[in-house]
């Protein structure tokens, strides 16, 4: 299991990027096509090796 976590959500909180590969970023696009200019949610979650676990969100505007 991974101790990392990124992802990010759309406006309505629906889910549409995901890794636990911290070297991995989004590219700005779901199934392949650029997404609209918007506003998107991020997360980052991960777990030290003591077992600490961290928190981190907020948000990125798009525009085009």
């Amino acid at each position: 299991k991974s101790n990392y976590e990124f992802l990010i959500f759309d406006r309505w909180g629906n889910l549409i990027f995901n890794t636990n590969n911290f070297i991995k970023g989004w590219d700005g696009k779901i199934n392949g096509n650029i997404v609209a200019s918007d506003v998107y949610g991020w997360l980052i979650h991960f777990k030290e090796e003591s077992g600490k676990e961290h928190y981190y969100r907020g948000s990125v505007t798009l525009i085009k």
